[in-house]
């Protein structure tokens, strides 16, 4: 957490993203409350959440597990749950701001013309523009968010 809070009060609008694993062998009921309470106290950008599956050749393959299949997937609803609301909340706060983003090419989802990128935090911005040079950097003004999505105007 140290390391956390030195680079959020040193970077303006640091990306934070992680990995976790959910239902490691022993993992207990604390250390998964201890997951979900770091997750609200990080206020992380985007998580992914994965289950735990043993893997041949690695330390964890001949460890018992302690969960089964049905809570390791609880546990990730639980988790992408209380992600998804920080996720928003954060993002809504984007709204009228302007980012520098940069350009990745047409938005795979989208309609003609949508393009997305990425801010300097590395969250998505679907955006409209005649045709955009990719890998070139351009400034938008955040106007909607959709989940994880944010959407932009060309300035």
């Amino acid at each position: 957490l140290e390391l956390i809070n030195s680079a959020k009060a040193k970077l303006v609008n640091p990306g934070l993203f992680t990995d976790i694993i959910v239902g490691f062998p022993g993992e207990t009921e604390k250390d998964f409350q201890d997951t979900v309470d770091l997750i609200k106290q990080v206020e992380f950008d985007g998580c992914f959440i994965f289950k735990y599956s043993p893997r041949q050749g690695t330390a964890a393959f001949n460890m018992r597990e302690t969960l089964d299949n049905e809570e390791k997937v609880n546990r990730i609803k639980i988790l992408n749950k209380i992600q998804d609301e920080i996720s928003l909340k954060k993002n809504r706060k984007m709204i009228g701001k302007t980012e520098r983003i940069l350009v990745e090419g047409p938005s795979k989802k989208a309609k003609p013309n949508q393009y997305m990128g990425r801010t300097e935090s590395s969250k998505i911005v679907v955006f409209t523009n005649p045709e955009p040079v990719k890998n070139s950097f351009i400034n938008v003004k955040i106007v909607d968010v959709q989940g994880h999505t944010l959407f932009g105007e060309k300035i």
